[in-house]
């Protein structure tokens, strides 16, 4: 009943479902971080908008989890939710071909070394192409999809104390159970891949003194061999440690710009 293969489309279908829906997360997110008063905790950022998804993201784990826990939630309901963000993730895409701008893209390419650039590109897209393969981490089958499957049967937590492993599973999963609700097994994978984007704003705003691309750190960090493991899989780590690191940059470097009356 609780079988992987009961709950994905053949690929590239399952695939591409995951796309559409990370691009309806992150357009939540990039609504709240242009037209909501969400905004002054990234006006001090540049390329703001690449915080799109990890901010989508949360706002999806802070809405669902509550209900979730209480176990007011069903197959049904999740489903609803998922198609809701898949459609949103078409209106996404129409907006995103509407406001293509190749001048403002042509800018940005000029700011920086040219090599950097490139390599920094071709090391997002050689993870992207990774976040889209099957899950094939042993423990994540083990525990964590299989967990998320029942629970989108149940439409709560498990409360069986004979099985450890069950009692793991949190918010982070949100995003296997959302998936598997459309039939789609890579929505966690891509969850975790998007949440590096937010690398590019926290690095490319750090004032810098010194005569070093400031996308030498980032390619620091994609080039690291932990990537490769955390990327491949649909655990929440990825996505926690880009939003400690979120959190980390904003008190270390801005959080003093801010009129503790606005910001209160």
């Amino acid at each position: 009943m609780y079988g992987i293969s009961n709950y994905t489309l053949f690929p590239p279908l399952s695939a591409l479902v995951a796309i559409v829906m990370c691009l309806g997360i992150t357009f939540i997110g990039f609504i709240t971080i242009n037209y909501t008063k969400i905004n002054i905790l990234f006006k001090a950022f540049h390329y703001k908008n690449f915080f799109s998804p990890l901010v989508g993201s949360y706002i999806i784990i802070f809405s669902i989890f509550p209900f979730l826990s209480l176990g007011l939630l069903n197959k049904e309901l999740f489903i609803s939710i998922s198609l809701i963000i898949f459609i949103l993730g078409i209106i996404f895409i129409f907006f995103l071909i509407k406001k293509f701008n190749s001048n403002l893209l042509m800018t940005s390419y000029k700011k920086f070394n040219k090599l950097d650039l490139i390599l920094t590109a071709l090391f997002f897209f050689s993870l992207f192409l990774l976040s889209i393969s099957p899950i094939t981490h042993a423990d994540a089958l083990a525990s964590h999809v299989v967990t998320s499957i029942e629970i989108l049967n149940k439409g709560t937590f498990s409360t069986n104390f004979l099985s450890l492993k069950n009692l793991l599973i949190s918010g982070g999963e949100i995003f296997i159970i959302l998936g598997f609700a459309l039939k789609s097994q890579e929505l966690g994978n891509l969850i975790q891949y998007l949440s590096i984007l937010s690398l590019l704003p926290i690095f490319l705003s750090i004032k810098n003194n010194v005569d070093i691309s400031k996308l030498v750190p980032v390619l620091g960090i994609l080039s690291s061999f932990c990537m490769i493991f955390l990327i491949s899989s649909p655990k929440p780590q990825m996505l926690h440690i880009m939003g400690s690191l979120f959190v980390f940059s904003f008190i270390c470097n801005y959080l003093h710009l801010i009129n503790k009356r606005i910001f209160f």
